[in-house]
């Protein structure tokens, strides 16, 4: 087909949504491309900042090539090498713990709007709002379209998403005016590209980086356009020492491909449940005399601490996927939690040294055969793996130490009292309807953390091991 043609056919066809030069394009080396024509141009746009490599760059087409013969596309329901390989190649290059490929920089972005805003309404419902900055450009899908900066983007599409507020780029105080704790992210790009190539001030991602911590809110950067080693590092924020919760990828990542992603730093949401298990020791589990509410913070950060260190070894141990952290979270709760808190409703001989002796030994004794399990050490690995399942040992181990701290230190005369102060209520206030929500309330949890529990066991856990 001709130059005119081509292009009758395309406008015969194609949904007008953008304007064309009246250019054919046939061939593309390196930097150059040639219309049908025969005219030569350099493209100093890199497709639209696509062509990392140039055009049909070696390498990359003896790559595409052989995985084309190999596997073209398969579902994410299962796994491949060279998805794997991938990972590790952007993990490591950007020091970011969770990846998740897409498409394109829209996709990419909406994926990492949503993610904040799973993240801040898990908070609270009203922490939705996201602020993104005037003469940004972040996709043209509905809610990345909310999110830039340009007005002629959005004319003809309103009312475009709630929940999006604009600041002027690299303003610190405009964006400080904005700021409260109903904000869930803040999207930026570390240097402006349709906004004229702006680069910000020089602390201005450092004071972003503290407005976000101030109120609790995710840092994500829009790399699409600046990322893939443009600006002499692998990303532009690299420059600034300020790592975001969340980034951005696409264009430049395939070298040609549709490729995009979300990265997200793995800490950023473990924070609240760190601080939740770190005052939950010190004010319910073994609750001491503190000197002061600085001393009992102090203790509750070095828990906090310990368990960050046992979680981040259980991380390298390879736990990962819904099923695993459900298991893993359900069984831990099971082993260590279950005797004590069912032991001290129906038993008046648990006493508080049981107690503790037997949340310590059934947590202790899971996390203990899980890493022996996770380092492969030796006969326990097999046995382990193949014949007793850690829930089990924790959970023994639970009960045995209930059993034995009773027996040693019994129940004294005071917890008596005091169990019977609980449980033992009077007539008229056992009768209350507030009473028996509460309680059927109390028993509706544990069955459906038993439930949980067998369904995670018989479902996944033993199939996953072989042992049905």
């Amino acid at each position: 087909m001709d130059k005119k043609a081509i292009i009758e056919e395309t406008e015969k066809y194609y949904l007008p949504v953008f304007g064309r030069y009246p250019m054919v394009m046939e061939l593309g080396q390196g930097c150059r491309v040639w219309d049908n024509e025969g005219n030569e141009y350099v493209d100093a746009f890199a497709g639209i900042a696509v062509n990392s490599l140039g055009y049909n760059h070696p390498v990359l087409v003896k790559a595409i090539s052989e995985q084309a013969t190999k596997l073209m596309h398969c579902s994410n329901l299962y796994y491949t090498e060279i998805q794997a390989k991938a990972l590790r190649v952007v993990a490591e290059a950007t020091g970011m713990d969770r990846i998740f490929f897409a498409n394109c920089g829209a996709e990419g972005n909406e994926g990492a709007m949503k993610l904040a805003r799973k993240y801040g309404v898990s908070k609270a419902p009203t922490k939705y709002k996201i602020i993104s900055a005037d003469e940004s450009f972040h996709g043209r899908t509905f809610d990345t379209l909310a999110a830039t900066g340009h007005d002629y983007y959005h004319v003809g599409y309103g009312p475009l998403s709630p929940g999006h507020v604009l600041v002027p780029y690299g303003d610190i105080k405009a964006l400080e005016a904005q700021m409260d704790d109903d904000v869930c992210a803040v999207l930026l790009e570390p240097i402006q590209g349709e906004g004229g190539v702006y680069v910000p001030p020089a602390e201005y991602l450092q004071q972003v980086r503290a407005l976000c911590d101030k109120h609790d809110a995710l840092l994500i950067f829009d790399e699409v356009q600046t990322g893939v080693a443009r600006t002499g590092k692998w990303f532009a924020y690299m420059h600034s020492g300020v790592k975001p919760d969340i980034l951005t990828f696409a264009k430049g990542i395939g070298g040609c491909l549709p490729l995009a992603g979300i990265m997200a730093a793995g800490l950023s949401s473990a924070s609240t449940f760190l601080s939740v298990v770190g005052f939950s020791v010190t004010s319910d589990i073994f609750p001491v005399a503190f000197k002061d509410e600085k001393h009992q913070l102090h203790t509750s950060r070095v828990i906090m601490l310990a368990v960050g260190i046992v979680s981040l070894i259980l991380a390298y141990l390879g736990l990962g996927g819904v099923r695993v952290i459900s298991w893993f979270a359900s069984t831990i709760i099971a082993a260590s939690w279950l005797v004590p808190g069912v032991g001290s409703i129906l038993s008046g001989k648990l006493s508080a040294t049981g107690a503790r002796w037997s949340m310590t030994a059934g947590f202790l004794g899971f996390i203990l055969s899980k890493c022996l399990v996770g380092f492969g050490a030796g006969p326990f690995h097999s046995i382990l793996i193949n014949f007793l399942d850690p829930f089990f040992i924790g959970l023994y181990l639970s009960l045995a130490f209930a059993v034995i701290g009773s027996k040693l230190r019994p129940v004294t005369p005071e917890e008596s009292a005091y169990r019977d102060k609980l449980l033992v209520l009077p007539q008229g206030e056992r009768a209350a309807r507030e009473y028996q929500i509460d309680r059927r309330y109390g028993w509706l949890l544990i069955v459906m953390g038993v439930l949980t529990t067998l369904f995670l066991l018989l479902t996944w856990a033993l199939p996953f091991n072989g042992l049905i």
